[in-house]
């Protein structure tokens, strides 16, 4: 959405399917999702082109991952299976995963940043789950035979199979599968 910076107005929309607008000379802001560029000054003659980034993760979970402000932890989108990129202002972001998060990525102007997470399978898992644990023993995630495996940023991991609790690390892109009976 495209408005008046002074009054809030909206003027016009951009998307995939109308990248330019023509607009009189003055101050506007645009969103990009929940995000504003701010203060985007538009001159008489002249084409102002803005050049967002693109924050995209590969084998995104269906129920979705939410991107994050890295300095205020506020919720700027979400991506998905469904939808696994996000148009996002120059910044730094985290992603979660489950409640894991994927720190300090920095997506620059015009930037198209790919996230490639690990991913654990479980095959012949138990309808109850397993839990997944960080380095600190949190669980932040958990795999079953609904849900048999589980994008995760670069980390060590364990994994809670009865009363073992198997340990494994995973580094971006690597799969790990677990073979159960």
């Amino acid at each position: 959405m495209v408005t008046e910076a002074e009054s809030g107005k909206a003027v016009g929309k951009l998307s995939n399917l109308q990248s330019l607008i023509e607009l009189p000379s003055g101050i506007y802001n645009v969103t990009f999702g929940n995000a504003v560029w701010k203060s985007v000054e538009i001159r008489p003659g002249e084409t102002t082109v803005l050049t967002p980034g693109v924050l995209a993760v590969q084998n995104a979970a269906l129920p979705g991952h939410k991107v994050l402000d890295a300095e205020t932890g506020v919720e700027v989108g979400t991506v998905s299976a469904l939808q696994n990129s996000i148009t996002v202002l120059p910044s730094t972001f985290s992603v979660t995963f489950g409640n894991a998060l994927w720190k300090d990525i920095e997506v620059k102007l015009g930037e198209r940043k790919l996230l490639n997470p690990g991913i654990l399978s479980v095959l012949g898992a138990d309808i109850r789950g397993y839990p997944i644990k960080d380095e600190t023993g949190a669980v932040i995630a958990s795999v079953s035979a609904t849900q048999s495996s589980a994008p995760l940023p670069p980390g060590k991991y364990t994994i809670e199979i009865g009363a073992q609790n198997v340990p494994f690390d995973l580094a971006a892109g690597q799969k790990v599968e677990i073979k159960l009976n």
